[in-house]
């Protein structure tokens, strides 16, 4: 008989229980070259091997001779092959009961809101085996569809991509929804670095001759929003340079709101430790400029009916024109919202500059052709200089000439934007750049009482920031009633913070501590922990000494000292963990800073009252202990703060608490 020991060697290593040692399988190979048989270079096949017994092998030869077809069932191979006979025979049931159901099902349509309801019960794998089957027989792109869409759902571009493969192999055509999906599902991909060369790709062989399925405008527009996220400007310009500039597959207001989004992107990563502030300025500068370029363009393609503007568009290009950095730039923003919505202007127009000194900040300007070149390159853009007149004539009114000879004035056929919400923040933010507090409140009223808009949170937070940089402490407490009064917009902490520090600010008024008590009193019935905030608490303690009067500052010690003294114990101070994430520690750690800043300045605070107090000893007596109290707390937080980095933005309160409280 035959005897191959490699062949022998591999089945008795294969065996779970009982492996022979090196000896033993030694003792094969010396027993099958001494019996004269060819060893396994003389077979190209394996077969069961069997083994005559002896003195060093008995054991495994009478195991090997055991294998044989009706004793499968004994022994650990024998329930490692029946284990793999219940599976075959599982997936055979399967496999019947796959193509019962497509008997049953014998329509795309049915299969379709077969496979959707199967993914809304999370049963992928039947759905996909169904789909597999049926693409024998049929037509079934839109339960391909459905798989990959389902796949892009739970972030898994990876899968969804190789579903889209398989789906071409399987002689699936993929249609327009089909890109439409896998674009889409790439734009929100965890891995966005690598889903710009997917979606160039993808978008390539949508563009070959021989493809049945031509990119639409909103193929393209998922492509450029791919690029403009990851600040990929030069692929999103060689995309963009290939559109024609009307007609089928022209760009639309879509498509001109992620390219001005990916430039404002592009020059908002430009700042950095590594560079100087004027070249992080001469760089928006030149975004900026770019920017207006386009926007030249758009307003002549909008006069013409070839492009009809929304409001992300417009807001997309007031972003930009903020992050120029000029008065002029916010200046235009009001001229931007009139020309687009026909919302008058609050504000009165900034008087241009002339002279040798009006092209100094506006060294370089984009081409105007920006589009259409074939090159792809922003870098290859020419550049000119310009002055102020020229800057602010893509922000003119519309004016639709009307012949002398026509008694009826000429329909206006441009059809303006429609102003909601990022509008509203968009002219606030631009009016707290400007320092115009009362063309702030204009737009504020203009928009509750003739556009009929309710203010949202971010609307809210925009007009605070402006009361504050105008030291409004009376009207930023009204707004945070008007707040108060609508459950459906929450009351959050930087809200009190913004408010109470416009309240600091209000040093000259002499009602800005009452509006600070109201601020703390509202703080404590509308914010989690009974209005625990160190940073606010700061602020009322600040506003308490610029008060000058020993009585508040000693009502402001003792409401503050309540809250902290209520929510503040040994095992309540946050302490930086190793186990915590970077995030987690970093807040902790501002938090703990900020409340060694607040411990400090109560403690500060009643030392002072007890210095210049004519107080009874019973009353002295409470105010040590606040001391000692307080003092305590201050020791063990710089105790736990030991060897930790300090936050930024201690810094600034450092200069201002050194004085402490009267």
């Amino acid at each position: 008989m035959w005897i191959c020991y490699d062949c022998i060697k591999r089945s008795i290593l294969s065996l779970p229980q009982h492996r022979p040692s090196t000896v033993q399988v030694q003792s094969w190979r010396q027993s099958a070259s001494l019996s004269g048989r060819p060893n396994s270079s003389t077979r190209s096949y394996a077969g069961v091997a069997t083994a005559h017994a002896s003195k060093e092998t008995g054991g495994f030869n009478r195991q090997l001779t055991a294998w044989s077809r009706r004793d499968l069932r004994y022994g650990s191979y024998g329930d490692a092959q029946a284990n793999v006979r219940v599976k075959l025979a599982k997936k055979h049931k399967k496999e019947v009961n796959v193509k019962e159901e497509l008997k049953r099902l014998g329509d795309p349509f049915r299969l379709g809101l077969r496979v959707t309801d199967l993914l809304s019960k999370d049963q992928f794998d039947p759905a996909l085996s169904l789909v597999r089957d049926a693409s024998k027989s049929m037509d079934c792109t839109v339960s391909w569809n459905h798989l990959i869409n389902y796949s892009m759902r739970i972030k898994k571009s990876h899968a969804a991509i190789t579903l889209y493969n398989e789906m071409k192999k399987r002689a699936q055509t993929p249609d327009s929804y089909t890109y439409g999906l896998i674009l889409r599902g790439l734009t929100e991909a965890l891995d966005p670095q690598s889903s710009v060369a997917k979606a160039l790709s993808i978008y390539q062989s949508m563009q070959a001759p021989n493809s049945p399925i031509k990119p639409a405008i909103t193929h393209v527009n998922l492509v450029l929003k791919i690029c403009a996220k990851v600040k990929d400007l030069d692929s999103l310009w060689s995309v963009a340079s290939k559109l024609p500039e009307r007609g089928i597959g022209a760009p639309d207001a879509i498509t001109w709101t992620t390219i001005l989004n990916a430039i404002r992107f592009e020059a908002e990563s430009v700042s950095g430790p590594l560079r100087s502030t004027e070249q992080v300025f001469e760089w928006k500068q030149k975004a900026v400029i770019k920017g207006r370029r386009i926007w030249g363009d758009l307003v002549g393609k909008w006069r013409v009916g070839d492009l009809q503007v929304d409001e992300q568009l417009v807001s997309a290009m007031g972003r930009l024109l903020l992050l120029g950095g000029q008065p002029r730039d916010y200046d235009d923003v009001l001229s931007l919202v009139k020309q687009t919505m026909c919302i008058p202007r609050m504000a009165s127009r900034l008087p241009l500059r002339e002279g040798k000194g009006a092209n100094k900040s506006d060294a370089t300007t984009t081409s105007p052709r920006l589009l259409g070149d074939g090159h792809g390159k922003s870098e290859d853009l020419e550049v000119s200089p310009r002055n102020d007149a020229e800057k602010s004539s893509e922000f003119e009114v519309l004016v639709v000439a009307r012949p002398a000879r026509l008694e009826k004035p000429l329909v206006h056929t441009v059809s303006y934007a429609s102003p909601s919400y990022n509008t509203l923040s968009l002219l606030i933010e631009a009016c707290e750049k400007l320092f115009n507090k009362k063309a702030a409140m204009r737009y504020w009223e203009y928009f509750q009482q003739n556009v009929g808009l309710a203010p949202d949170s971010a609307n809210y937070h925009s007009y605070l920031r402006v009361l504050r940089v105008m030291r409004a402490g009376g009207q930023a407490l009204e707004i945070v009633r008007m707040m108060a009064k609508r459950p459906e917009i929450p009351l959050e902490t930087k809200t009190f913070r913004i408010a109470m520090s416009a309240c600091a600010r209000d040093k000259i008024n002499r009602q800005s501590f009452d509006h600070a008590n109201e601020l703390m009193e509202l703080m404590k019935t509308h914010l989690s922990g009974g209005g625990y905030d160190p940073v606010s608490m700061i602020g009322y303690l600040e506003v308490a000494q610029h008060a000058r009067d020993r009585g508040k500052v000693l009502h402001a010690l003792q409401t503050v000292g309540r809250i902290v003294d209520q929510h503040v114990q040994d095992e309540d101070v946050p302490r930086p963990r190793k186990e915590t994430a970077k995030i987690k520690k970093a807040k902790a750690t501002k938090e703990l800073l900020y409340l060694g800043e607040l411990a400090g300045m109560l403690e500060r605070g009643f030392v002072r009252s007890l210095n210049r107090s004519g107080d009874d000893r019973k009353r002295q007596g409470e105010y040590r202990q606040e001391i000692q109290k307080w003092s305590d707390l201050r020791k063990r937080i710089q105790k736990l703060s030991q060897g930790m980095k300090k936050e930024k933005i201690m810094s600034s309160f450092n200069e201002r608490l050194k004085s402490g409280l009267l």
